[in-house]
């Protein structure tokens, strides 16, 4: 198990190593990006211990307990379970490769343990003794505390006090004992009764180093593995396991000298850095040494090994101190922190100091400088000519600028290396400083600003003045060169000189005017586009980059083509342009310093559409100020050494685009809290919330600590999201009306170089349903409306059925009166003409009578004529006087073969029941129909017929002939209504009416009608009788009148 711990920790220590990035040494710690948090941002106020967990949480350890901090917010943290954290001093922390974090708290006498949430706590009852002051863990996972009263380890169980069985005193005077440290090689060390004692990985015994710490304060380890001690004389000192009586005796009279006194205690050539007030001692990964002072601020020494051998007196020059002057929150310090990201934290008495490298170099000039111009410089030097009154030079990486009265409006430097001065005359770096070598071209005083230098590669310089045009310089005269009069009278904005020897011009006018070999060309501000071009750089021969307000664009051989960014404002006015080759092109511009990488460059230059992605700069990463506007131009230039330099508001920056540092790790992502309805809930797996839930809120963060606030999320809630959403900055999700059901809310995050971690974060969740959203219920409702929608349609069912039934009702009674009407009308006068003829028969002699008898005859003969004329048209003779259409259909058959030679089968299934008349006759027409179609039409061998008394009635008729054509089938044939009637009889009596035919099976047609509307039942006459009529009257066969 011991083992298993070992590596665990040693692999933790690899990790960090491996991935952090630790601040440059070769910088002044002023150059380092500085910020603080304070109490009114959230900072819990004085805090002595920091710590890093493996989720990236800061923790602090404050006057009134633990909080902790992922770069935006501020919150005392609350445990998910477990025993309630005190809000006492929390005197030390040590967070663990495993996620766990221990607290030592002051005055309760306290050690706790946050793991996964839960917190346990260790008392006086668990031996833990009064007031621990330090907490470590050693290479076998054993936890190590130091107490006013001594050591105590931790077994597992509870603390055992470490006593004499370990070689340890028991005697320990109040306040003596404060510092453990544990190095790279599992030694434990301890400070105790004014020296250092250590305890080797694996042994049982402590052993003495000799030192004299007076009291000591903090023990840190360099990356060469040299343990260095401070302790409260304010000397920080390197110690080993063994120490000479020498070095000890030194040490004891330098601790015993009054502070401000002359020392007269012996030298010793040893590595010993005096730092008044220090409290506690930090190397980072690059081997700074950084201190924290009770009341002087921070104190870094970038490389304290190279001390060694020199006088306590002479290390001062080497520390580097920022105060609250420089900005620090308080000169009071106490913890100090590298993060895994290679952040340094800080916490002082009134906030949370941080330090980290950027991008770009600052070097600050003073506050009453403007309008900066620069120049390169030899060695990587810059030279920078400020507010028109002064010029200095800023030697290689210095952060100073020592600046001189001069004429100096803008340096310049040509191909050969010779460095011009430009002013109210022309003046050249010569033999240690500026010698005039010639007035202004147009001989004014007070012309600066009014013309500019450049020279060609054949060694000339030439200048353009406003309103004069082109000068060359001929021993230390300027010499007129012939300019066009439209040409000449332009106002200079910037020049440049590119590789072949070409002058390029840019005016305030906006045009862009060229020189090449005395020949002069003006291009138009309309032919580039741009509104005052503020900067030229070369590309490649005959390809020149010019920005300017509007954007940047390559003049390819005259040719103009405007490169396009993508997002809107990112080229708004560009004021410096560098080309770096392999490394890309760097601007400066009105938002900030813009990077595109060479990939990015070539694609717009072969794309004219493509828009380029690119990185901006600015105060966060280095730029001091803002971008500055003003001329003169241009505002970004190449170093000598490859460095590219920039102008800002405030002062200088520089970057080195061969190291530029990048955050590779992925910021880890939590779940910060969940709210229901404005309710935190406690997050665990099976998380749930209440029916009726309106409004989930989940807050989450990633902990990217280098530049929080450019830190982007995306998140996702399954079961509601189909996509990823951008969230940008914001650390919270909202949702509303979410329907109940299990949910998985998912958050990525990128870090402030776009690392992402895709991985990330989530939390499940699940909402219980009301009784009225609970599947039962679904079910029930679904049951519930089926049972609806089967009475609905029964219902609609027996409606048709009596509709069917009253209509038929009303078809026999008007075909009762009809036959009524025969019987008293045309029976009657057939009757009485029959009567009249009998009696003239009887006479047949008398050929008077007889006439008179024949016109009676006639005319009663032509009554009765218009009487069943009129009988007839209301009604349809019945085709069987029976109810078996059985019998029909046969005659039907045998009138079919006596026509053809036809072979005709019939059959019936089923019980024959008692039909309507009405709705029989409409069977039979159709029925008759389909037979003598197939007689007369199919041609074929075999004729089947099938009645089927079922629940429904069923006709069928089949043939085997050649079948019908499809387009007859659906729309009829012209001038014949044979299928018309037969679909219109069918719809009269709702029957469903089919055609299967084909040439090769023959033709088969099938009636079904809907027993209910068909069949008399026995208890339904009376019922059925308003459907019957119902149906007769919508089929037209019935009159509004009754006969009585």
């Amino acid at each position: 198990m011991k083992v298993v711990r070992t590596l665990s920790i040693c692999s933790f220590l690899l990790w960090l190593v491996a991935t952090a990035n630790a601040l440059n040494p070769d910088r002044d710690i002023h150059q380092l990006a500085h910020r603080s948090w304070s109490q009114t941002q959230g900072y819990p106020g004085h805090t002595r211990a920091l710590a890093q967990t493996r989720d990236g949480f800061l923790w602090l350890g404050s006057d009134t307990g633990l909080f902790r901090f992922d770069g935006v917010h501020f919150e005392r943290y609350v445990p998910r379970s477990g025993d309630k954290p005190s809000e006492d001093i929390v005197r030390s922390l040590l967070a663990l490769p495993d996620g766990s974090l221990w607290i030592a708290y002051a005055h309760n006498g306290k050690i706790c343990v946050l793991r996964n949430g839960n917190v346990k706590c260790y008392g006086k009852t668990d031996g833990v003794t009064w007031n621990p002051t330090d907490i470590v863990q050693d290479h076998e996972g054993t936890i190590w505390a130091n107490t006013e009263s001594g050591v105590i380890r931790f077994n597992g169980t509870r603390w055992e006090h470490v006593g004499k069985n370990w070689d340890f005193p028991e005697d320990v005077p109040h306040m003596t004992s404060r510092v453990l440290f544990v190095d790279s090689r599992g030694t434990l060390w301890v400070g105790v009764n004014s020296t250092i004692l250590y305890l080797k990985q694996g042994s049982k015994r402590f052993e003495p180093t000799g030192a004299f710490a007076g009291f000591s304060l903090s023990i840190a380890e360099a990356p060469d593995g040299t343990i260095w001690l401070s302790d409260n004389a304010g000397y920080v000192r390197a110690i080993g396991t063994s120490v000479s009586t020498k070095s000890a005796t030194i040490a004891k009279c330098e601790a015993d000298t009054l502070r401000g006194a002359h020392s007269k205690c012996p030298s010793e050539r040893s590595l010993v850095i005096e730092i008044s007030g220090t409290v506690r001692i930090m190397f980072d990964h690059n081997g700074s040494l950084w201190t924290t002072t009770d009341s002087l601020g921070v104190v870094r020494v970038p490389h304290p090994d190279g001390l060694r051998d020199r006088p306590i007196s002479k290390t001062s020059d080497a520390l580097q101190r920022f105060t609250s002057k420089d900005g620090l929150s308080a000169d009071n310090c106490t913890p100090i922190l590298e993060d895994r990201e290679g952040n340094i934290w800080v916490a002082t008495r009134d906030g949370l100091d941080q330090f980290r490298d950027t991008a770009l170099v600052p070097v600050v000039l003073p506050k009453s400088i403007v309008q900066t111009a620069i120049a390169p410089a030899d060695n990587g030097d810059i030279w920078a000519a400020v507010s028109s009154n002064y010029v200095g030079r800023i030697h290689s990486r210095s952060k100073n600028l020592s600046l001189v009265p001069a004429d100096a409006f803008k340096p310049y430097r040509d191909f050969a290396g010779v460095t011009w001065l430009m002013g109210n005359s022309l003046a050249q770096w010569k033999e240690g400083r500026f010698r005039q070598m010639a007035k202004s071209p147009e001989g004014l005083s007070g012309s600066f600003g009014t013309w500019e230098v450049a020279g060609d590669r054949f060694g000339t310089l030439w200048a353009f003045a406003s309103g004069y045009g082109f000068f060359s310089l001929d021993h230390h005269r300027w010499k007129v060169w012939p300019t066009p009069p439209e040409v000449a009278k332009q106002h200079v904005l910037n020049m440049f000189s590119d590789s072949t020897g070409r002058i390029w011009v840019s005016t305030y006018q906006g045009d862009i005017i060229t020189m090449d070999k005395g020949s002069i060309v003006d291009y138009l501000a309309k032919d580039s586009r741009l509104n005052n071009v503020k900067a030229f750089a070369e590309h490649a021969p005959q390809e020149i980059w010019a920005g300017g307000a509007g954007g940047l664009l390559l003049i390819d051989r005259g040719h103009f083509r405007l490169i396009k960014s993508a997002g809107l404002g990112a080229l708004e006015d560009v004021t410096g342009i560098v080309d770096a080759g392999s490394e890309g092109l760097w601007l400066n511009t009105a938002g900030g310093v813009i990077h595109v990488s060479k990939h990015e460059a070539e694609h717009a230059l072969r794309d004219p559409s493509y828009r380029f992605q690119w990185k901006r700069f600015d105060s966060s990463d280095g730029l001091p100020g803002q971008a500055e506007a003003t001329g003169p131009y241009p505002k970004a230039i190449e170093g000598t050494d490859g460095r590219i330099w920039f102008t800002s508001t405030t002062g200088l920056a520089w970057v080195d685009p061969n190291w530029i540092p990048k955050n590779t790790l992925p910021p880890p992502i939590s779940i910060t809290s969940v709210s229901a309805d404005d309710l935190p809930q406690v997050q665990k797996d099976d998380l749930r919330l209440p029916a009726h839930t309106a409004n989930v809120q989940v807050s989450y963060t990633a902990l990217s600590l280098s530049l929080p606030e450019r830190v982007l999320f995306k998140y996702k809630l399954e079961g509601s999201d189909k996509d990823w959403k951008d969230a940008g900055t914001r650390r919270e999700a909202f949702y509303t009306n979410l329907s109940p059901r299990h949910y998985r809310f998912r958050v990525i995050a990128c870090n402030n170089d776009g690392i992402w971690n895709n991985v990330g974060a989530n939390v499940e969740f699940t909402i219980a349903p009301a009784w009225y959203q609970t599947t039962w219920f679904y079910a029930l409702c679904a049951t519930i409306g089926f049972l609806i929608l089967w009475i609905l349609y029964r219902l609609r069912m027996r409606q048709i059925a009596k509709s069917m039934s009253d209509r038929f009702d009303e078809r026999l009674s008007e075909r009762t009166r009809i036959a009524r009407d025969f019987h008293d009308t045309l029976l009657q006068t057939i009757q009485g003409t029959k009567l009249v003829a009998d009696s003239a028969l009887k006479q047949s002699a008398d050929s008077v009578r007889m006439r008179g008898a024949m016109e009676q005859v006639s005319v009663w003969m032509g009554q009765a004529t218009e009487e069943g004329r009129a009988a007839l048209n209301s009604l349809r003779t019945s085709t069987t006087e029976t109810n078996d259409l059985a019998e029909a259909f046969r005659r039907s058959i045998e009138e079919c073969r006596i026509h053809g030679s036809m072979e005709a089968k019939f059959s019936v299934v089923g019980e024959v029941s008692e039909m309507h008349p009405i709705v029989r006759d409409e069977v039979y027409r159709i029925g008759y129909e389909a037979i003598r179609n197939a007689c007369v039409h199919s041609k074929a061998a075999n004729l089947q017929v099938e009645l089927t008394y079922a629940e429904n009635l069923i006709l069928g008729v089949h043939d085997d002939g050649v079948g019908i054509d499809p387009a007859i089938v659906d729309e009829g044939k012209e001038g014949h209504f044979g299928l018309q009637g037969m679909r219109e009889r069918a719809g009269r009596i709702m029957a469903k009416l089919t055609f299967e035919t084909s040439a090769v099976s023959g033709t088969e047609i099938k009636l079904v009608v809907p027993g209910s509307i068909i069949y008399l039942r026995a208890t339904s006459s009376r019922r059925k009788l308003p459907a019957i009529k119902s149906i007769l009257k919508w089929m037209g066969l019935t009159s509004n009148s009754t006969d009585s």
